[in-house]
């Protein structure tokens, strides 16, 4: 289950990355740039921590999917990225909550811990746009 979970994560993660690529290209607001940048750079930093430890495991990498995902408006696709982080935050939690070695912890709490500090960064970012 554990192996399972980490895997979706690490889909998660690559997917994050990919698509805070594209929304910090759709807004010119520099502090709104500066954050999603953040968020970006951090969910790959959660990615490449989170294979090695799947490897650590399995002595493979997971496997990965580029999928596009629509963005209707820059508001829509911040709030998409305000509930996905709260959501890999709670997930992170279980995990956290489940691990089979103790080398699982620090990635995993940072990890969760990355995920509420954007969630409150996406949070502002739509509560600045009102």
């Amino acid at each position: 289950m554990f192996i399972q979970q980490l895997a979706m994560a690490i889909q998660n993660e690559y997917q994050a990355y990919h698509y805070y690529s594209l929304l910090k290209d759709r807004t010119n607001n520099p502090l709104f740039v500066d954050w999603i940048t953040i968020a970006m750079e951090e969910e790959r930093g959660h990615y490449e921590s989170l294979q090695q430890l799947y490897y650590s495991y399995t002595q493979s990498f997971a496997p990965v999917e580029k999928k596009e995902e629509e963005m209707v408006s820059f508001r829509a696709a911040v709030l998409q990225s305000l509930e996905s982080e709260l959501e890999a935050a709670e997930m992170y939690r279980n995990m956290i909550l489940e691990i089979p070695t103790q080398e699982a912890y620090k990635p995993l709490f940072v990890a969760m811990t990355d995920e509420q500090e954007h969630a409150i960064r996406f949070g502002t970012i739509l509560g600045m746009m009102k």
